[in-house]
């Protein structure tokens, strides 16, 4: 059971498994500004694409050119705010059409703006990943993204996301305080 599902304990704020508008959409449609509405935003100039993931709809970032092309989790567009705890849970899978993988290729979420690595997952041609974090959220600074990316290593490897989670609990009172 994934932590955001633990009743009492952690409230699902985003989950792409039940975005409505992306599981409506056909499989095989390019998008770029569908995703901007939907609190996910692409980054970069790959070639996003609805595929089949798991019996639902799920996004593959293609024709990568840099580490950093991928997907940004727009936190800030969920309502997060000083004072509570985001739980992100990514699932995956790296394309298995990749020719080879490049030896320390990694996939991973980085905290925008920032750039602060918050998960990391290595390579591995056809394999499913998950990429999970907890970050508090103090401070107000207007921003807060998570970036779903690889390293320079593997800027040319296909990847598919099958499932995004976000979740929120209040921090304890003596870190609000801080």
């Amino acid at each position: 059971m994934l932590a955001a599902e633990r009743p009492g304990q952690w409230h699902n704020v985003y989950s792409l498994a039940t975005d409505e508008y992306i599981q409506g959409m056909e499989r095989g449609h390019k998008i770029l500004a569908e995703l901007q509405r939907h609190k996910l935003a692409p980054c970069g100039a790959p070639e996003y694409i609805f595929c089949e993931s798991n019996g639902r709809n799920g996004i593959l970032v293609d024709k990568r050119i840099n580490g950093w092309d991928g997907i940004d989790i727009c936190l800030t567009d969920m309502g997060l705010t000083p004072g509570n705890y985001c739980l992100i849970e990514v699932s995956g899978r790296f394309a298995s059409d990749n020719r080879k993988l490049p030896p320390k290729g990694e996939i991973g979420l980085v905290f925008l703006p920032s750039y602060y690595k918050l998960a990391n997952h290595a390579l591995s041609d056809g394999e499913e990943f998950t990429l999970t974090c907890i970050v508090p959220i103090l401070t107000d600074t207007g921003i807060y993204d998570a970036r779903i990316s690889t390293n320079d290593k593997a800027k040319n490897a296909s990847f598919t996301i099958d499932d995004i989670n976000v979740s929120v609990k209040p921090l304890p009172d003596k870190l609000q305080k801080s």
